[in-house]
């Protein structure tokens, strides 16, 4: 850092350097800025105390001018800017028309700032010379990406894939409906025209549209971008959305299997043979584990303990996301289950972070005609298993600890040990007939 007199009794300065970055804007290499005194030791001492708030406030000019005007980017330069200067951003109409104390505090603000209103980002980010950005709902889910992160972190590829799609998919069909509109200019009447637009879907027997909770689906992803994104930037949040759900029909509950359908179909010397073998693993692991299946198609080789004092699965976030905090839990392994992860002991890598297991499986079964109903599913298996612990009349706590349920009151302790777990699945467990 180095200071500067102008002339030889003039005031001293700090020389500002400007980044290469920022040549495009500014092709001076560096600026001149007055300390406001002729005494060196002054100037010195002003130039320690103030270099750094200079700097920052010279980079946040220079990005903002470097932003495209109108754009999201612009606009957040601006109010970071003004926020810089200790003030909030307000457009210029709601700054006129409040307080005059106000507009006197940013105008000296400004003179303090800038004394000759050279910079005119700092001009409109004091006095709100910038209108919030029109964002359109066409790039509405990638502003939204950007500040949605969270939501992703630890999930694989795959999940990923299937986060994104149906948002991209809401912002989609709502174009079709109302066309492409800048999200902060979207009526009551539009959102009304989008729920309007599925309605007459679902009355089509051609279109094949789906149902109302998929409709509702739409209605629920583009109001949480646009609530989520109003509130990172800072804008209003509109709300037009609220209210606007579709009623659906209550759905039907997933039947359990009854035991002997286990035994006769999936603990059979030849079981399913359309479906592939590491496919059938997975659904012998449920049978005596009640694991959900993507927590056992998940599964890592370091997640599998097969020689341990008692064999268990060890269902973490680790590698993956996981439904519930409850869901993290140690689940013995015995009977078809112990069987089916000695045949798999590095886990299921063709199924591991892929969204095809259940598809696949259902699917295969359904064809063959062997679910005891419309309504029954390989998932059908968790829920035997949770059957046959109310049946022996199992604790809740345990049970919860087995199925990775969240429970209604506090949780208190480690919960069921591994010897407890082992007990219980031992009284519960379905074997084959042979």
């Amino acid at each position: 850092m180095k200071i500067y007199r102008r002339g030889k009794k003039g005031l001293f300065c700090l020389r500002l350097w400007i980044p290469e970055h920022y040549r495009e804007i500014e092709p001076r290499r560096d600026l001149f800025l007055s300390l406001r005194t002729a005494d060196e030791a002054t100037a010195h001492r002003r130039a320690v105390e103030t270099r750094d708030g200079i700097f920052a406030n010279l980079d946040r000019r220079l990005s903002a001018r470097l932003a495209t005007e109108g754009t999201p980017e612009h606009y957040d330069k601006i109010r970071d800017l003004a926020a810089s200067h200790g003030v909030a951003y307000k457009p210029n109409k709601e700054i006129i028309e409040g307080p005059i104390e106000d507009l006197v505090a940013r105008l000296l603000t400004l003179k303090e700032a800038d004394p000759k209103a050279e910079s005119k980002e700092t001009t409109a980010a004091l006095l709100g010379g910038v209108d919030q950005p029109k964002l359109m709902v066409s790039t509405l889910f990638d502003e939204y990406e950007k500040i949605a992160k969270q939501e992703t972190e630890g999930k694989t590829p795959d999940a990923i894939r299937r986060w994104r799609n149906p948002r991209i998919k809401a912002a989609r069909n709502f174009i079709k409906a109302v066309g492409d509109r800048p999200i902060l200019e979207i009526t009551r009447d539009d959102a009304l025209d989008f729920r309007g637009w599925w309605l007459d879907r679902l009355a089509d027997p051609e279109e094949a549209a789906g149902s109302p909770g998929t409709a509702n689906k739409d209605l629920i992803h583009i109001s949480g971008m646009i609530t989520k994104l109003c509130t990172f930037k800072r804008w209003s949040d509109p709300k037009i959305f609220a209210g606007l759900a579709l009623k659906e029909k209550a759905g039907r509950a997933i039947p359990p299997f009854e035991s002997d359908w286990i035994r006769d179909t999936l603990l059979c010397e030849n079981p399913i043979p359309e479906l592939d073998r590491e496919a059938l693993d997975v659904l012998l692991v449920m049978v005596n584990t009640g694991a959900r299946p993507s927590e056992i198609h998940g599964l890592h080789a370091d997640d599998i303990h097969l020689n341990a004092p008692i064999p268990f699965i060890d269902i973490n976030d680790k590698n993956r996301t996981l439904k519930t905090e409850a869901s993290k839990r140690q689940i013995p392994l015995w009977g078809v289950a112990l069987e089916a992860m000695r045949r798999r002991p590095d886990g299921f890598p063709t199924y591991r972070g892929r969204d095809k297991w259940s598809t696949d499986t259902n699917r295969i079964i359904r064809q063959a005609g062997l679910f005891p109903s419309p309504d029954h599913r390989a998932y059908s298996l968790r829920h035997s298993f949770e059957d046959r612990m109310t049946a022996q009349e199992i604790p809740e706590r345990i049970a919860a600890d087995m199925m990775g349920h969240t429970i209604r009151r506090e949780r208190y302790g480690k919960g069921a040990s591994l010897e407890k777990k082992l007990e219980v699945i031992r009284r519960i467990s379905v074997t084959s007939r042979i």
